[in-house]
């Protein structure tokens, strides 16, 4: 019993941990200093080893530890970055690799761990849902935790309420509020419910809690993050052909390819120009300005920056940044950096490719690395994964 109790302090302090910090609204408000916010990152830290049963650590940890610590040495010895930012990107790295290790200890734990991460998103599904509904069809000024007050967003065109935020997209008829919620920009708050959408195919939560994933995808749609769209597509396409037989599923794949190449080619300019049309609408020439920098950046690097990195916040001089998730990881963690995160990655995911394509795609969007909340869902994503593996044991005869 204390034991449970314990864990679930723990589960809250880390969660609360990944809302306090970046990308969500509140790591932007006056009072939440970087201070705060590493006193509440070594408290997360603190309570995950008081819940260690077994203190002995499995070679895939001690993997993750010892590239930690190289290419902490590395960033220290070389000055590539200041030590604030080298330990906020670590301590993130670190406590998620501990929290899967709890996890692991025992089923009950991921149970514990999957369901709250799921009151969670009830909570953040539903806040985006409001937004949209009093940004887009009425003027209620709903402030009432001031948020604008608390927050510098003054050069961007926001609109707040008790809910959260949203954005003002005009189109050429008519203008969306871009529905963010708790999150400053859409494709944040369309990341996370996209991985609510792929623990929500699981039969543990579509079984208990059955409204989740249906939230979770309205409340994806309403971000209006183009991203999301193209994610969403493809994950539903992916899932369906997985279901189909191997030689049909070859089939279908090829013969769409042919169909897909032949209307492309034979209405090739319309296509173009509708493409165009839709990428204009999006920050797709911005995007592939930083890509050009990047690469660069990349092309022009030494040995030693090409495998380390050239450290945080590095733009090579120039202004256009390094947005592009792929990218930014490159030039500032370097190879090394991207086979730490494509590892670890692979270890949480265990064999699920579709999901492990979700995460890969949007890593081609934003740096989504560096948040403990998008690995704290890639951690709920395993425990829905294990509660449904310890669903069909108990179940087997």
């Amino acid at each position: 019993m204390h034991y449970r109790i314990l864990f679930q302090v723990t589960v809250f302090v880390t969660l609360s941990l990944s809302i306090l910090t970046p990308p969500t609204i509140f790591a932007h408000m006056d009072f939440m200093s970087r201070d705060i916010r590493t006193v509440l990152a070594l408290t997360a830290l603190f309570l995950i080893f008081l819940n260690y049963k077994r203190p002995s650590m499995t070679l895939f940890e001690w993997y993750v530890v010892f590239l930690v610590l190289m290419y902490y040495v590395v960033e220290i010895v070389e000055k590539k970055s200041s030590i604030n930012n080298v330990l906020s990107f670590y301590i993130v790295i670190i406590i998620s690799i501990f929290l899967y290790h709890i996890l692991n200890q025992d089923n009950h734990s991921k149970y514990i761990y999957l369901n709250i991460w799921i009151y969670l998103g009830y909570f953040l599904s539903i806040s985006v849902i409001m937004v949209f509904i009093i940004h887009q069809f009425t003027q209620f000024d709903t402030d009432y935790l001031n948020l604008e007050a608390l927050m510098d967003y003054s050069n961007r065109n926001y609109r707040f309420s008790f809910f959260g935020v949203s954005q003002a997209k005009d189109y050429k008829y008519f203008s969306i509020a871009r529905s963010s919620g708790f999150f400053p920009e859409s494709q944040y708050a369309a990341f996370y419910f996209m991985i609510n959408i792929m623990i929500g195919r699981f039969h543990y939560v579509r079984e208990r809690y059955k409204k989740w994933s249906i939230l979770n995808l309205f409340a994806g749609i309403l971000t209006f993050s183009t991203m999301f769209y193209i994610t969403i597509i493809c994950y539903y396409s992916l899932v369906y052909i997985s279901k189909i037989n191997l030689n049909y599923r070859n089939l279908s794949l090829a013969f769409g390819f042919m169909i897909t190449l032949l209307f492309i080619s034979l209405n090739y300019n319309r296509t173009m120009n509708i493409l165009m049309d839709i990428l204009s609408y999006t920050s797709y020439s911005d995007r592939m300005n930083r890509i050009t920098n990047s690469l660069n950046i990349i092309s022009n690097s030494s040995s030693v920056d090409l495998f380390f990195g050239h450290g945080v916040s590095y733009t090579g001089g120039a202004d256009r940044g390094l947005s592009i998730g792929l990218f930014h990881l490159l030039v500032e963690r370097g190879l090394i950096g991207l086979l730490m995160v494509l590892s670890i990655m692979i270890n949480f995911i265990q064999g699920n490719r579709i999901v492990y394509f979700i995460f890969v795609l949007y890593l081609m969007a934003f740096t989504w690395y560096v948040n403990y909340i998008y690995w704290f869902g890639l951690l709920a994503l395993w425990s829905a994964t294990e509660a449904d593996e310890c669903r069909y044991i108990s179940l087997a005869p």
